[in-house]
């Protein structure tokens, strides 16, 4: 039973570290997605400004650095985290050996002596059972101990696998938080553009009137001077 616990022990940080590594990679893969999208966005928004498309270049940069980083923060948590389970379990199973052959030693010696007392007293007899079974339940003390041990490392090994899961959620939100005010970053400036456009196409509009009166031989009114294109 003690090795059924230490396999299923060494096995469960193994799979942790797994479906961590399996949640890393997607959220890589989403925040690529995501660059991409932003960087398309950007080209299409920014299509005549070079100092706006260098500042989203170096945005998506800083968030393809701050993802590698964390990405290899977590892979050094897990390994940290597995190669202390493992050494854990490494000297448990080298304890429960050294308890195993000491307690088939003892078994033995206990053994000759009840077969040398046996035939000369049967109260030493009563004395040497006593002392084994007072062995047996130190064993099994010693044994309830360790699995006590396994069972903390696999705790500590799962509490350090929550934090991770909890560092790449809020990673995520930040990401998505990010995207969004992007998008209405976007939007704004398109409505900037589209009231700009508005305004020159007013401004052509009366120019084209007072040169068309011109031209017809009315005088163009002082009052309301044309209005000046905006840069």
């Amino acid at each position: 039973m003690a090795r059924t616990v230490e396999v299923q022990v060494a096995n469960q940080p193994e799979f942790e570290a797994r479906e961590l590594k399996a949640t890393i990679a997607a959220l890589r893969t989403g925040l690529e997605q995501a660059n991409h999208a932003a960087q398309a966005r950007a080209q299409e928004a920014v299509a005549g400004t070079e100092a706006e498309m260098r500042e989203l270049k170096a945005t998506a940069q800083a968030l393809r650095e701050n993802m590698e980083r964390m990405r290899f923060d977590a892979d050094s948590r897990v390994q940290a985290a597995i190669a202390v389970s493992s050494e854990d379990i490494r000297q448990l199973k080298q304890t429960a050996q050294a308890l195993r052959d000491q307690l088939d030693k003892q078994r033995f010696e206990a053994d000759s002596r009840v077969q040398q007392a046996s035939a000369t007293s049967q109260d030493e007899i009563r004395q040497l059972k006593q002392t084994a079974q007072s062995l047996r339940d130190q064993l099994d003390k010693q044994r309830f101990d360790a699995d006590a041990r396994v069972q903390s490392s696999a705790q500590v090994a799962n509490d350090e696998i929550r934090q991770l899961k909890k560092t790449a959620q809020s990673l995520r939100d930040q990401l998505d938080e990010r995207a969004h005010d992007f998008r209405e970053q976007l939007q704004a400036k398109d409505r900037d553009q589209r009231a700009e456009v508005k305004e020159l196409q007013s401004a052509i509009a009366a120019l084209r009137d007072q040169l068309e009166a011109a031209r017809r031989g009315i005088a163009t009114p002082t009052s309301s001077p044309p209005r000046t294109l905006a840069n």
